[in-house]
């Protein structure tokens, strides 16, 4: 919500708290919150939702999206909540494959290409998929008193990287197959997977439209489908880092 008067955005999480952001500066502090809320509660909100959002107002496009460096380029890992994306950026890192961030990649354009960065390092899993991927010995907090997620202890990077693939996640299949986009495909799903402070500003939305139609147009995306098992995981590796490999060859 946001007041004309005062030119200030009230960013509301129903039943948890208020958030404030003023323009031009965009101070941001949390104007209310439920009696006994968490600070970790208030820090995730805070992290993850509100910030991404004043960056993409700021004029940056943000995705809702994890990312992973397979040698010198990033793969942009984005999907539907429930889907698995932490889970499978996850399981890339512990692969060996230095993560970005879990959750909110900017975006950036100069002459040499597009280029990747989180909004901060970040790793959230579900106990399952801490214990499966990690292990016991794996160090976690809370991410915030009603998700059962786990912010786990990563060695994430704040670097800026190459952007070489978006990779979008389908529901699950029997088969693994990753099928390329056209860019009108592309430029939705980016659409509808990228961060907003004010959705119904339409000079901000058909800016961002444009952000997201020249990076569709630019870097190739995937609809990425595979079963949701575990053991599948080494086989869906394979076919990400064949494709981000050819994709390189190819540039």
């Amino acid at each position: 919500m946001r007041d004309e008067d005062s030119d200030t955005f009230y960013i509301h999480f129903l039943g948890q708290a208020c958030f404030s952001a003023a323009l031009p500066d965009l101070t941001v502090c949390h104007t209310s919150a439920r009696f006994g809320i968490p600070p970790e509660t208030l820090n995730h909100l805070l992290h993850d939702q509100v910030m991404p959002r004043i960056i993409a107002h700021q004029g940056d496009l943000v995705l809702h999206a994890g990312s992973i460096v397979i040698g010198s380029m990033a793969a942009a890992i984005s999907a539907n909540t429930g889907r698995g994306k932490s889970t499978l950026t996850a399981s890339l890192h512990a692969a060996g494959n230095p993560i970005l961030g879990d959750d909110a990649l900017i975006v950036t354009a100069d002459d040499s290409g597009y280029h990747v960065r989180a909004v901060y390092p970040s790793l959230r899993l579900l106990p399952d998929s801490v214990a499966h991927l990690f292990g016991d010995a794996a160090e976690t907090r809370t991410m915030a008193h009603y998700s059962a997620k786990r912010h786990v202890t990563v060695e994430g990077s704040d670097a800026t990287v190459p952007l070489g693939m978006l990779i979008f996640l389908a529901p699950p299949a029997p088969d693994i197959s990753l099928r390329r986009l056209s860019v009108a495909e592309a430029c939705m799903s980016l659409i509808s997977n990228s961060f907003a402070l004010d959705p119904t500003d339409k000079v901000w939305a058909t800016a961002n439209m444009r952000r997201a139609s020249a990076l569709a147009a630019a870097v190739p995306a995937f609809s990425l489908s595979y079963p949701r098992d575990y053991a599948a995981l080494p086989d869906v590796h394979t076919a990400i880092l064949e494709t981000l490999s050819m994709i390189g060859e190819n540039t």
